[in-house]
């Protein structure tokens, strides 16, 4: 369980080795060493558990899980389902059903739409090419297209 083995020591930040500590710095820098350590030390203590106590918080987490993740679960679907079956019946009653608009034959659309397609099948080009169409007249004023030899 611990990830530092007993004998772990944390290494200080070191001066230039030509440079001279005085005895007040060593003092000090014993005194931080000795405090890490017993930090260290009483952490260590504090941690160390019996297995059987881990085991016991194991058993009481995953009984925790397993008692309040279906009732959620559960709960969030109903929720939702209400929520979307209210939407829908909303929109069923709110949205007006309406007739796709009948034309009326009488009035003559069927014989706009007859005259409109014999016109387009009657045109030798379609309307977008016409006016390609006057480009030989422009380019060959005789009216003849020769072939070259």
């Amino acid at each position: 369980m611990n990830s530092l083995p007993k004998d772990h020591h944390v290494k200080l930040p070191q001066r230039n080795p030509g440079a001279k500590i005085s005895a007040e710095e060593k003092a000090e820098w014993l005194l931080l060493k000795n405090a890490l350590k017993e930090f260290r030390d009483s952490a260590r203590q504090a941690a160390e558990k019996p297995e059987s106590f881990w085991e016991n918080q194991r058993q009481k987490v995953l009984a925790c899980c397993e008692r309040k993740a279906p009732v959620r679960h559960q709960r969030f679907i109903w929720s939702w389902a209400t929520a979307l079956v209210l939407v829908v019946l909303g929109i069923m009653v709110l949205v007006e059903r309406q007739q796709p608009v009948k034309p009326d034959f009488a009035a003559g659309y069927d014989q706009q739409l007859l005259l409109d397609i014999d016109r387009t099948l009657d045109r030798d080009v379609p309307a977008a090419l016409e006016p390609g169409s006057l480009l030989p007249e422009e380019i060959f004023p005789t009216g003849r297209i020769t072939a070259a030899p």
